[in-house]
């Protein structure tokens, strides 16, 4: 039931005709959905009692208040939506989280949730360091490249790629022409600067046209060429070494451990990569 009530929610569009067949079907999902939820509910109460009948009462367990949230804003979601309560509206957002509920079905999910809690300490011990290395980067990043970043835009002026290249060199040139001279959204000019880049391609996005467009650079208010400083490509890719992929591999090496850490407190031979 979980996974039909998430498949219904992933096809509830604002554009859906709220008169057509498919909002009927997923209205009538939803009901049902909800009627199960509350059913099992009412069942887990009665049976380990609500609050006062010890630790092992229904909301004293963490999963199963998230349950019951839940099953609170999927009733909550009954209401009619022509209800003009913009509160009311928000609260039926939190029908996203019936998804959640499966996790309160799988131990080993469950575990894993657990291990990712519990490794938040190392990781934010871990972010520090992080921090410095990208820190050190970014500062020789502004010191190899700094007023690299600019190019002459001729967009408004008529003139060939031959003359640009043989009448174009600086921007004194640029402005004599008639150019604009600019500054690329991705550049080294400030610490500041430099710590974004540094961050965009720790991930590995667009980090080979970061890399080119600065070898490409001539130097501070020069206009670009093409593979001018092809030593500069050492600097990126030392970077993406130790601060992408060994980075990464910290992260998840420090949630393994965690993880390892928590299936053996919980007397459990969880893996990874089994359930």
């Amino acid at each position: 039931m979980i996974s039909i009530s998430s498949v219904a929610l992933a096809f509830e569009n604002p554009l859906n005709d709220p008169d057509g067949m498919m909002s009927g079907v997923l209205l009538i999902l939803d009901y049902i959905s909800t009627v199960i939820f509350v059913f099992e509910v009412v069942v887990k109460v009665v049976a380990t009692g609500f609050y006062f009948n010890g630790k092992n009462s229904y909301i004293r367990q963490i999963w199963h208040v998230i349950d019951f949230i839940i099953v609170i804003t999927s009733m909550i979601s009954l209401f009619p939506l022509d209800i003009n309560l913009t509160a009311l509206k928000v609260i039926r957002m939190a029908r996203l989280m019936r998804p959640l509920r499966v996790i309160s079905k799988n131990e080993s999910l469950r575990t894993s949730i657990q291990a990712l809690v519990v490794s938040v300490p190392a990781i934010a011990s871990l972010m520090v360091i992080v921090f410095f290395i990208m820190f050190i980067f970014a500062i020789v990043g502004v010191n190899l490249l700094k007023g690299k970043s600019f190019y002459c835009d001729v967009s408004g002026v008529i003139i060939t790629p031959d003359e640009i290249e043989e009448l174009i060199s600086d921007i004194a040139d640029c402005y004599n022409y008639g150019g604009y001279w600019r500054r690329k959204h991705y550049n080294f000019d400030n610490i500041r600067n430099s710590l974004v880049q540094m961050l965009v391609m720790a991930q590995t996005a667009n980090w080979p046209i970061i890399m080119y467009s600065t070898m490409n650079s001539r130097g501070p208010l020069q206009v670009p060429g093409y593979y001018e400083s092809p030593v500069l490509s050492i600097f990126f890719l030392v970077f993406i070494i130790l601060g992408s992929f060994f980075i990464t591999n910290l992260f998840v090496g420090v949630v393994i451990s965690s993880f390892n850490d928590e299936s053996d407190r919980l007397g459990k031979n969880f893996l990874l990569s089994g359930n």
